[in-house]
């Protein structure tokens, strides 16, 4: 959204260690030759100096180079250190700040201040200023990326509106949260917009702890969650191959767990990994089952755009029924990946001793391996159809788009895309009665979102972020899908620089959505399993775990009477933690959607001008035939997805991510394509 700027001075401007005056507008770079006099220490494009609202005298700061940089406010006469940026992070001035690189202070010192004279009289104004005048009357655009200056982000709060006073009755509660990313500012980096791993396994005593995950850094993810070390029982499935799985091992037998299991589940299908992304943490009062989509490496938990889900169960009375469905397919899944004797009873006792019956989610996974009769629809697309072709949605999704956005593609054809793909994200029923309408089988009904060359090279990590998005010319150039290819983005949640490696599977109607999954599954044949045998078998590569949000789920959830039941005092099944913790009631939701004429598309962000997006998911009609119902009450969760609805088709310049083809030019850290970068021993800092 763009918004003029009214004809007045600009009040902030950079002065350089040469005394140079810099007032701030459009972004600019500075680096070696320009601004530090040659420094050979100081990178060519070492920061990068913008305005985010040039009146108010508020600008942004981002460190491109290698070197560190430290962040000082005036107190009075003294000058305090309140931050250091590292390489790739970015943060807020205002009035009365000064930074510098940390090699040498005196040769690099710049200092923030407001300008002392009137800019529209250029008389008093260098030339250099005067030059710059016209960009405060011209349309800016405040959140919005693109090719020319992809780092717009959404203006920071008001002096009276920040994330931490705004109220939870404007607030949906969440279907699931984003994690944090290193640099971004808060209002787009906290609540259901960044968090931390280690939040989610902290909080109360944790007797068992079982990770799952395709990579893992066991010592950056201790460093992540230090309270995992005092866990009891640790159990540890992953997917690495060679000295990396031996150093999982080495690296948690150090920590000396009482009881240790690291485990490499079989792989019967040649090709095939072990991708799923989960936490089921035992604590003394309960079980959080966690789903995620990032892998267990430093720059996947701190750089890249990244979706999180989880919930708390309460342990089973004495009497306590059989499991759920959701706690029958976890624990067939847990079954599949053919646990060592000792993993396998902690597991079984574990999700056997609690009740999952007020689960808000489906579970979706994947299990490699032949499925043919009764397991035909149990795991891969066919369990997606299995569900979905069981739930009533809104006459308002019949012909309704799918999107698919994910990080990695696999080798795809246009018949299982169109055809088979297609049949089971398109299923459903109506409420109206009758089957819902299949989405068109062309971009207007299948959407792919994959980033672009120029969102890679403009990214926090720069080229190093694509190697996390392994699209190779072989699958990624294939004529068929250049039709279907949408834009990422990011700007809805203020992750325009972080790449994505979430997983999400949505149907929507204009910002209403049908229905979520959050998901490992990439676009794949071995994630989501092909047909065979004239479709009587579904054939399965890899092991796979997604969340799917369905109307019928989030009503078992409303009703159940272990709703918003938490293992700990910080966490909230409503998607917020600490303050944020308190969901809104199904009354206040139905009052909001009854003031607004239908769900609002946008969730206070604390800005006074810009919201951050949050797409809508109206669980629940409301039922006026019985008022005093909660049943009946419109549920509404708000999901913040990082593209928009819909998304941006590609235009003819646009071109597709692939980690294989070399791209000509450095990146935003002043790399040039192809240097090679390590995932492993990097430690969490913060």
């Amino acid at each position: 959204m763009k918004r003029s700027l009214p004809d007045q001075p600009v009040k902030l401007h950079l002065f350089g260690p040469d005394g140079v005056e810099h007032p701030l507008g459009e972004r600019r770079l500075f680096g070696r030759g320009c601004g530090f006099s040659g420094d050979e220490h100081v990178s060519r494009r070492q920061f990068a100096v913008s305005a985010v609202d040039e009146v108010e005298g508020v600008g942004r700061l981002e460190n491109l180079g290698m070197n560190p940089m430290a962040i000082e406010v005036s107190e009075g006469n003294e000058w305090r250190t309140i931050d250091i940026l590292e390489s790739g992070q970015e943060t807020i001035l205002n009035a009365s700040m000064r930074f510098y690189v940390l090699h040498k202070m005196q040769e690099t010192l710049f200092q923030v201040k407001e300008a002392e004279h009137d800019i529209g009289n250029t008389s008093d104004v260098p030339s250099h200023a005067a030059s710059k005048q016209k960009t405060t009357k011209e349309e800016i655009d405040l959140t919005s990326s693109n090719d020319a200056n992809p780092t717009n982000y959404p203006p920071q709060p008001s002096n009276n509106e920040t994330p931490g006073n705004r109220t939870e009755q404007t607030s949906p509660s969440v279907g699931f949260s984003l994690l944090w990313v290193r640099g971004l500012a808060e209002r787009v980096n906290s609540g259901a917009f960044g968090v931390k791993l280690r939040h989610l396994m902290s909080g109360g005593s944790m007797n068992v702890a079982f990770v799952s995950n395709f990579m893992i850094d066991f010592p950056s993810l201790l460093s992540a969650c230090p309270e995992l070390s005092s866990v009891k029982k640790m159990i540890v499935v992953h997917g690495e191959k060679g000295v990396s799985a031996v150093n999982i091992r080495r690296a948690a037998e150090t920590v000396g767990y009482q009881d240790l299991v690291v485990h490499g589940p079989p792989l019967p299908v040649s090709y095939g990994t072990h991708h799923t992304k989960a936490f089921i943490i035992g604590f003394e009062t309960g079980v959080r089952v966690v789903v995620h989509t990032a892998n267990l490496i430093y720059a996947d938990c701190n750089s890249k755009t990244q979706g999180v889900w989880w919930q708390d169960f309460p342990k089973k009375k004495p009497d306590g029924r059989e499991n759920s469905e959701f706690g029958l397919d976890l624990l067939g899944y847990l079954t599949a990946l053919k646990l060592p004797r000792q993993a396998n009873e902690i597991m079984t006792n574990l999700v056997n001793a609690h009740d999952f019956s007020s689960a808000r989610v489906k579970l979706v996974a994947s299990v490699p391996g032949y499925h043919k009769g009764e397991d035909l629809e149990r795991y891969g697309h066919m369990r997606l159809r299995q569900i979905l072709r069981s739930e009533r949605f809104d006459s308002k999704f019949h012909r309704a788009p799918v999107i698919c956005q994910f990080s990695s593609m696999g080798s795809l054809d246009a018949k299982w895309v169109t055809q088979e793909f297609h049949s089971s994200v398109g299923c459903g029923k109506s409420v109206a009665g009758g089957e819902l309408q299949m989405p068109p089988k062309d971009a207007a009904g299948m959407q792919i979102v994959w980033p672009r060359v120029s969102e890679v090279r403009e990214s926090i990590e720069g080229w190093a972020a694509g190697y996390s998005i392994p699209g190779y010319v072989k699958n990624v150039a294939k004529p068929f899908l250049r039709p279907f290819f949408h834009r990422y983005g990011g700007s809805p949640a203020g992750r325009q620089r972080a790449m994505p490696h979430i997983k999400t599977f949505v149907r929507y109607s204009g910002n209403e959505l049908a229905w979520v999954l959050l998901t490992s599954h990439n676009l794949s044949k071995a994630a989501w399993g092909t047909l065979q045998k004239n479709n009587t078998q579904l054939m399965i590569r890899s092991y796979e775990m997604g969340v799917l949000f369905v109307p019928s789920a989030e009503q078992a959830y409303r009703t159940s009477p272990h709703r918003d039941f938490s293992c700990t005092p910080s966490i909230s099944n409503s998607g917020y933690l600490g303050s944020q913790s308190m969901p809104m009631q199904a009354k206040e939701e139905k009052d909001q959607l009854d003031a607004c004429g239908g769900p609002s598309n946008r969730v206070d962000s604390g800005s006074g001008s810009e919201s951050i997006q949050m797409a809508q998911y109206v669980a629940i009609r409301s039922d006026r035939k019985n008022p005093g119902s909660d049943v009946g009450h419109a549920a509404v969760l708000g999901f913040p997805l990082p593209y928009s609805l819909p998304p941006e088709l590609y235009d003819e310049h646009d071109r597709p991510w692939m980690v294989d083809q070399p791209v000509e030019g450095v990146d935003s850290l002043g790399r040039a394509w192809g240097v090679p970068v390590s995932f492993y021993g990097h430690k969490q800092d913060g």
